[in-house]
């Protein structure tokens, strides 16, 4: 990194931090000198088998996957006959993934972004149901349809480090052939080309979901994709035909008002389907008419991606 940062104390402060629902103890204790956290997005929705637990919640087996194998044979029928009448139940570890932020510059790629997982373990259900028949052992660890469902904590949710980014550096090591790093970098510059950069930080507005995958010829190829830290922004945006003049730039500039930066309408555009791409097509056609309600950097950028459309 361009940059010191002891990783092993960030680990320690983030895993040693007790939970809280406004995780500032947990934002205080991985901030360091040189790198203030805020909170940027909170996304949820995943889970995963977990372990297996008596009805007083005492653990008998640390993974459900591995104890089903081996307590079964391989056979779901026989392992539901081991279990009938022993009062077992499944957990679940239930997660979310904490992006926290830190600006580094000026520019829209000059910042820090450290995933933390929220983690928290449940008992999900019993594990045999006389009503119930499991077709095989992955339905019986990971049921589509379980025959009841408790959702009672264990125990409080613990924060685990996932990974720290500096985005620049993770730029560096990307192919710039590879049009994920083509389209990724023009998203970036013309965010700070235009009128948002001049009123907002894009940190605050904007964290990227990673991912690494095999390229063709084996490599590990870096895989990133914008997502706008306003997820209770879901409007969708249609171009009508009344939509005219001032009509139709009091629908973007009321979209960027919401969401409170300018040209705000754009950048949606470019990641989501909420704004319809007829929009930049009539906003473009009408600034190079009678009108003018754009500035002239955003209408440069509007002009590019009208030459030269993309989306992420």
């Amino acid at each position: 990194m361009s940059f010191i940062i002891d990783f092993e104390k960030l680990k320690n402060a983030c895993e040693s931090s007790d939970y809280e629902e406004s995780h500032q103890a947990l934002i205080s204790a991985v901030s360091q000198e040189n790198l203030n956290f805020n909170m940027g997005l909170i996304r949820g929705g995943w889970h995963r088998p977990g372990a297996v637990v008596d009805a007083q919640g005492n653990r008998i087996a640390d993974d459900l996957a591995s104890w089903a194998e081996q307590t079964s044979g391989g056979d779901v029928n026989v392992l539901l006959e081991k279990i009938a009448s022993q009062n077992l139940f499944a957990t679940r570890l239930t997660g979310k993934t904490l992006y926290l932020v830190a600006p580094m510059g000026e520019k829209a790629a000059d910042f820090v972004q450290l995933e933390i997982e929220q983690i928290q373990e449940v008992i999900e259900r019993p594990l045999w149901h006389e009503d119930w028949m499991p077709e095989d052992l992955g339905d019986f660890i990971d049921p589509l349809d379980p025959p009841e469902f408790i959702e009672k904590p264990l125990k409080k949710p613990v924060y685990y480090f996932r990974q720290i980014n500096y985005i620049p550096d993770l730029l560096a090591k990307m192919d710039k052939s590879d049009e994920n790093f083509i389209k990724i970098n023009r998203f970036l510059n013309e965010w700070d080309e235009c009128s948002a950069s001049e009123t907002a930080t894009f940190c605050e507005h904007w964290i990227f979901a990673l991912r690494k995958e095999a390229g063709y010829r084996e490599e590990i190829l870096i895989r990133m994709k914008p997502i706008s830290t306003h997820l209770e922004i879901t409007d969708k945006i249609v171009l009508l035909e009344e939509h005219r003049g001032a009509k139709l730039a009091n629908l973007i500039h009321g979209f960027d008002r919401k969401v409170g930066y300018p040209f705000a309408w754009y950048f949606f555009m470019l990641t989501n389907t909420y704004i319809d791409y007829n929009i930049a097509e009539a906003v473009f056609k009408e600034l190079m008419g009678a009108y003018a309600y754009l500035p002239v950097r955003d209408l440069k950028i509007l002009r590019r991606w009208h030459d030269q459309p993309y989306g992420l």
